[in-house]
């Protein structure tokens, strides 16, 4: 079955993400009972070192044991392998840390909406017309709420308010149906989103219930 557990005592040192943070999950690898349970910490180590080589063998370390009796279902690529993106600042080489996760979807798991998704936020990062391979996302797993906010982006982007609050409500309904805390899930930027598009389309009330939101997390948001 899933780490569960262990998951719970990984990610919750990424909240902590401060000096010792990286030193506990390398302690926390070497007390795993499995495989899957160190490569999971390791990954977890590198993404905080910004050691995104290790983070990239270790996930494919992860997957590929995982993938063997598991498919990557939202659930799975939600806890495991993409909620690091919102715990851990990775500007800096986050091209060449998707492009590692694509070679890995590419090899473990061919044509499944974690393969999907992955090809659509390289897209995205290169600023490249990504709404039709989130489409795709969205018919070979619905419960990615991750596919319905990036849609809720990419609408925004284009001036297209009214769906961009539909698919930004639509993520958020998404992720409590699948038994996750949004509290953990969105970030600032996805409230900041989401209060101009309402602002946009004069639902001033609720333009100002998110923007109090954002800054609630963020006070610096842009």
């Amino acid at each position: 079955g899933e780490p569960y557990y262990f998951f719970i005592c990984v990610t919750s040192l990424l909240y902590l993400n401060n000096s010792k943070t990286a030193k506990k999950l390398y302690a926390l690898a070497e007390a795993a009972s499995n495989n899957k349970e160190k490569n999971l910490a390791m990954a977890a180590a590198g993404y905080i070192g910004r050691k995104y080589d290790d983070y990239i063998y270790y996930t494919e370390g992860f997957i590929s044991d995982f993938s063997k009796s598991n498919i990557i279902t939202s659930d799975i690529a939600f806890k495991y392998v993409l909620r690091f993106f919102n715990n851990v600042n990775t500007e800096d080489k986050l091209s060449d840390t998707i492009k590692g996760l694509e070679k890995i979807a590419e090899k473990y798991c061919k044509g499944s909406a974690f393969q999907l998704f992955i090809e659509a936020v390289d897209a995205l990062t290169a600023e490249k017309p990504a709404e039709a391979k989130l489409k795709r996302v969205l018919k070979a797993d619905p419960n990615w709420y991750l596919a319905e906010w990036l849609l809720g982006t990419v609408y925004s982007g284009q001036c297209e308010d009214e769906k961009s609050i539909e698919h930004h409500v639509r993520s958020y309904k998404i992720c409590k149906k699948a038994g996750f805390n949004p509290e953990e899930c969105f970030d600032a930027s996805y409230y900041c989103e989401a209060a101009a598009a309402y602002y946009l389309t004069k639902q001033l009330a609720e333009a100002e219930k998110y923007f109090k939101k954002c800054l609630e997390i963020d006070e610096e948001h842009p």
